[in-house]
């Protein structure tokens, strides 16, 4: 019905849009109140005003979960069963949104009127875990979508990468670990740098987790350059390598595999690409919708030819319909083909059309084509034939086969000759 078309537009637009914005709202005041909460208790506020602290907390709480509950109830009775499981797919979101708001519910109608420091505690657990509705947002902030979608993508490829970094790093540590504990003699009769190296270098796992700092911090000059200017020279060679070859280019490399397989999630996500083909779809009309305003010169909501064909003058207007992939070469067959026989084209039928005429052919419409030319040509045959049964007793006749039609083989078209 009408009701329920509109409803489900509702539910799925504005009111997902405004429970969006209210998740970061609740996640704000949440953040705000544990701060209040944090420095009360640090310095020493008394029990009233902790107490108006905690109502106040309270009552925010309960005006976020009858919202929630709310736009839940209207989700549900606008999309029904569709709201759980769609094409036989399970909606892991909207399930684990319908538990939070039911913990909510739990919070506010069962373990608040308690007024017990273990209820309490439970109910500020619950208050985080509200936090978690954020997922929700996934489905309107398409950037955000993009970017838990990549990080899940990543994650082999993260396990992988983490691998051969760390078998990096610790081999270059033990190196490192025993070359410098085999040549103490050089570096320990400095009490202040036998100190630092043991700090850094001293054992094996000392040593892993500052090649770990050198690789991840971006401040591995603070762990060489003493090594390098108080030990011994030649250590510039070994980290020149590591920075080189790790640092800088597995690094790299690492971050162009991230990149890749984000980009190969992002164009497989039916979701996503559904939503940019319609962004898409809705630019390209805004922009010829703005062409006819300009193109009509009268202003009365009609096009007509010579309107038309004083705008193609233009060569910025050629330039911009070249970008919508109009083919303008002949202005006239463009606007035969929008026009409806009435001379002149209105704006949402030069929108309609316009959007058919972009771009090539495409394989359906030469398919379509293909199959009315057969239909047409079935019919002509059938035409042809009961023309011949009429004037069957006419004494000449010239049959013409049919040629590379849709018809069987064997068939003719026989067409009936007027007498001499």
């Amino acid at each position: 019905t009408d009701l329920m078309s509109r409803g489900r537009w509702f539910v799925e637009g504005p009111l997902e849009l405004a429970a969006g914005v209210l998740i970061f709202l609740n996640i704000a005041c949440v953040f705000l109140f544990l701060e209040l909460e944090g420095r009360s208790a640090k310095e020493g506020a008394g029990p009233d005003e902790r107490r108006r602290l905690n109502h106040a907390a309270l009552v925010v709480s309960n005006m976020f979960t009858f919202f929630f509950v709310v736009e839940f109830a209207l989700r549900l009775f606008f999309l029904r069963s569709e709201i759980f499981v769609v094409s036989g797919a399970w909606q892991k979101a909207n399930m684990f949104d319908a538990a939070v708001v039911c913990m909510g519910i739990v919070d506010s109608c069962v373990l608040s009127p308690l007024e017990k420091a273990s209820a309490i505690s439970v109910m500020r657990a619950l208050r985080i875990v509200r936090v978690l509705r954020v997922v929700r947002t996934f489905d309107v902030f398409i950037s955000l979508r993009l970017l838990l979608t990549g990080v899940f993508a990543c994650f082999r490829a993260l396990v992988w990468s983490m691998c051969v970094l760390g078998l990096s790093m610790l081999v270059s540590s033990l190196v490192l670990c025993q070359v410098l504990q085999s040549t103490q003699g050089d570096w320990n009769a400095d009490q202040a740098m036998a100190d630092w190296v043991y700090r850094y270098y001293g054992t094996s796992s000392r040593s892993m987790w500052t090649f770990f700092e050198v690789t991840f911090s971006g401040g591995w000059p603070n762990y060489v350059r003493p090594l390098i200017e108080q030990v011994h020279p030649a250590y510039s060679v070994f980290f020149a390598l590591y920075i080189s070859f790790v640092v800088f280019a597995m690094m790299r490399i690492i971050t162009a595999l991230f990149l890749k397989d984000t980009l190969a999630m992002a164009s497989h996500d039916l979701e996503l690409s559904v939503h940019e083909r319609i962004k898409q779809k809705k630019e390209c009309a805004d922009s010829l919708r703005g062409f006819f305003h300009v193109a009509d010169a009268s202003q009365d909501g009609r096009l007509t030819w010579q309107e038309f064909r004083s705008i193609l003058q233009s060569p910025q207007i050629k330039a911009f319909l070249g970008t919508l992939e109009l083919d303008i070469q002949e202005g006239k067959r463009l606007f035969d083909l929008l026009d409806d026989g009435t001379g002149c084209v209105y704006v949402e039928d030069f929108v309609q059309g316009a959007m058919r005429l972009k771009g090539q052919a495409r394989s359906l419409d030469v398919i379509t084509i293909m199959r009315d030319c057969g239909s047409m040509l079935r019919k002509m045959d059938q035409l042809c034939q009961a023309l011949n049964a009429l004037h069957a007793d006419e004494p000449r006749w010239l049959e013409l086969p049919v040629g590379r039609s849709q018809l069987p083989a064997g068939r003719s078209m026989t067409f009936f000759s007027t007498k001499r």
